[in-house]
């Protein structure tokens, strides 16, 4: 199982609460009473997203707010009656639970969010830098440039054979990861 964080949200009503989320598309995944005198537990899920709603003292605050990110705000306003807000980046709607809890649910307007939007559009100015167009030969793995033909692309279209060290700062080894020494 991939790691993950689950919130925990106070509730006086394991039950009722549960079914406020559902209208969110949760479902009941696992529920913990011992008894009617102890509080209960319940954990719930949507896809690969987990919440946790406790009745138990100490487990959580009251009046939490969580951020829901989900594909698609339009549905879920018309399933509580309210008007979606524009932001810069994203469409919200604004939700407090029975007990006081307030989820924003959101989505971004473009696809993968405001960083994703930003990063590719450095490098899109960064391999078109000084010649107007696009490098098509750099391609971006989790950060970092790919090997080929043992020369390595550089964000901005170069490799590091056009590195000279006459005129450049340079680390004491080939080993990029290494910051440069003081002299």
């Amino acid at each position: 199982m991939a790691e993950q964080l689950v919130p925990i949200l106070k509730v006086s009503d394991t039950g009722r609460s549960a079914q406020w989320y559902a209208r969110l598309g949760f479902t009941v995944e696992f529920e913990q009473r011992y008894s009617d005198q102890f509080p209960g537990y319940s954990g719930l899920r949507r896809g690969d997203v987990r919440l946790h709603l406790s009745e138990r003292a100490g487990d959580a605050t009251p009046d939490t707010l969580i951020f829901f990110f989900v594909e698609d705000v339009d549905p879920v306003a018309k399933e509580f009656g309210v008007e979606t807000g524009d932001r810069e980046d994203s469409v919200e709607v604004h939700l407090t639970d029975p007990d006081g809890n307030r989820i924003r649910v959101g989505a971004w307007k473009h696809e993968g969010g405001p960083v994703e939007e930003a990063a590719g559009e450095l490098l899109e100015r960064a391999n078109g830098h000084g010649t107007g167009e696009v490098n098509s030969e750099v391609e971006v793995s989790e950060g970092a440039a790919e090997k080929d033909d043992e020369s390595v692309q550089s964000p901005v279209g170069g490799s590091e054979d056009d590195f000279d060290p006459e005129t450049e700062d340079s680390a004491e080894d080939d080993d990029p990861t290494t910051p440069p020494t003081s002299e």
